[in-house]
């Protein structure tokens, strides 16, 4: 009976070592500290690539950020916004725009509702960081031209709007 004791102490001695014995480390391969003879992953991976969700680019697994995130600086224009317009040829008027991102340029934007004009004529404007320049362009017949600032929640913008004559305005967009 003791020898059976012994024997079973023995042996469950023997698995405890085997299984203590199971190198810990990182067992993800696609990690830059990927260890082959861990047995047992114990979180230390360290995955490369971009952590920014707002990225185009976003990596749900990666841990580390190797400034590889792309991101799209018309993200910041795009969506509902509330006109305050001064213009120099109809005075003050407020009215809403919609800004989305134009599908054939990854760097332009459309302003629907530009200028107060319905929401099926749309200025095209180029977007660069923060900024955006409106270039010469006819909308619903007009030749219209400007740039824009966004700051926070506003887009500061000044532009020309002519036929025949020029009507020079500023605008405020909100949020």
């Amino acid at each position: 009976m003791k020898t059976k004791f012994l024997l079973l102490l023995s042996l469950v001695v023997i698995i405890f070592s085997i299984q203590s014995c199971k190198k810990k480390g990182c067992t993800n391969s696609s990690a830059i500290n990927y260890d082959t003879e861990a047995k047992e992953d114990d979180g230390s991976c360290q995955i490369l690539g971009c952590i920014d969700p707002a990225s185009s680019n976003y990596n749900p697994y990666a841990n580390i950020d190797d400034g590889s995130c792309i991101i799209d600086d018309r993200n910041d224009f795009t969506g509902s916004w509330t006109c305050e317009e001064n213009s120099s040829q109809l005075g003050t008027s407020s009215y809403s725009v919609t800004i989305s991102k134009s599908a054939s340029d990854s760097t332009a934007i459309l302003i629907a509702n530009f200028y107060n004009l319905g929401s099926s004529n749309k200025a095209t404007a180029i977007v660069n960081g923060n900024t955006f320049v409106i270039n010469p362009q006819l909308v619903d017949n007009l030749n219209v031209a400007g740039s824009g600032t966004l700051s926070g929640t506003q887009i500061n913008l000044s532009y020309t709007v002519s036929a025949g004559g020029t009507d020079n305005v500023t605008a405020v967009y909100s949020k």
